[in-house]
C-alpha cells in the first residue's frame, strides 16, 4: 500500500535528475503517459514471475497478445527462477535523505536481490555494471537489512524469442552507497525547492 505524504521512487528520482521539466509535467502536474504495450507486457511478466497462481494468459488475451508472445512468455517462465521473495514493496522513512517507496522485483534469503527486464535489447555486462537503478535497489537494501545484498542479478528477458540472459550487477562498495546517496540527495533537494530548470 502506498504511502501517504511525501516520498521518493527511484522513478521519480531518475526522471527528474534526466529531466526535470518532464518530472514536473507527470509528478506536480499529474500528465503520465499511457503505459505502452511494451509497459503492459512486463507489467505482466514481472506479476506472473512473482506469483504462480497469476493468470498471465487471461491478461494477453485482455491486452491482445499474440500467440507468439505467449509462446515467448512461457519460455521467459520457465527459465527465470522465482525468488524467495518476490516484488518486495519497501517504505524507508528515517534512515534515508527523504522518505523513499517502491518495490524490489525480488530478494533471496541468502541476499540476492533480483531484478526482472522486459525488453528486445540494450543489456549487456557494461549497461548492468553501469545501471542507477540497481545500484538504488542495493543501496536500499543495506537501510532495510543493514548488510550489503548478497549479490545483485538482472535478468534479461526477451518478450519476443523468450530468450533469458543473467547479469551479474558488481558488488557495490562504500563509494558506489554514497553516490547513490548524492543522486537522491540531489533529486530530493531540487524537488522541495521546485527546480524545474
Amino acid at each position: 500500500m502506498k504511502p501517504k505524504g511525501f516520498y521518493l521512487s527511484y522513478s521519480q528520482i531518475n526522471l527528474y535528475l534526466n529531466n526535470p521539466q518532464q518530472y514536473y509535467v507527470q509528478y506536480i502536474l499529474k500528465h503520465k503517459p499511457p503505459p505502452t504495450r511494451g509497459m503492459i507486457l512486463g507489467k505482466i511478466g514481472h506479476q506472473a514471475i512473482a506469483d504462480p497462481k497469476y493468470d498471465w494468459r487471461a491478461a494477453f488475451r485482455r491486452e491482445r497478445f499474440l500467440g507468439a508472445e505467449e509462446r515467448a512468455m512461457e519460455r521467459i517462465l520457465a527459465k527465470v527462477k522465482r525468488p524467495d521473495m518476490a516484488e518486495q514493496e519497501f517504505f524507508i522513512e528515517n534512515q534515508a535523505v527523504c522518505p523513499l517507496y517502491g518495490f524490489i522485483d525480488g530478494i533471496d534469503d541468502d541476499g540476492t536481490l533480483y531484478e526482472h527486464k522486459f525488453s528486445l535489447g540494450g543489456w549487456n555486462q557494461m549497461t548492468v555494471d553501469d545501471n542507477f537503478q540497481i545500484s538504488f535497489y542495493g543501496y536500499v537494501y543495506k537501510l532495510l537489512y543493514g548488510r550489503a545484498p548478497k549479490k545483485i542479478i538482472l535478468n534479461h528477458c526477451n518478450p519476443t524469442t523468450g530468450s533469458v540472459t543473467s547479469y551479474t550487477h558488481p558488488e557495490m562498495k562504500r563509494d558506489d552507497y554514497r553516490g547513490v546517496k548524492n543522486a537522491i540527495e540531489s533529486a530530493y533537494t531540487g524537488i522541495i525547492n521546485q527546480s524545474w530548470e
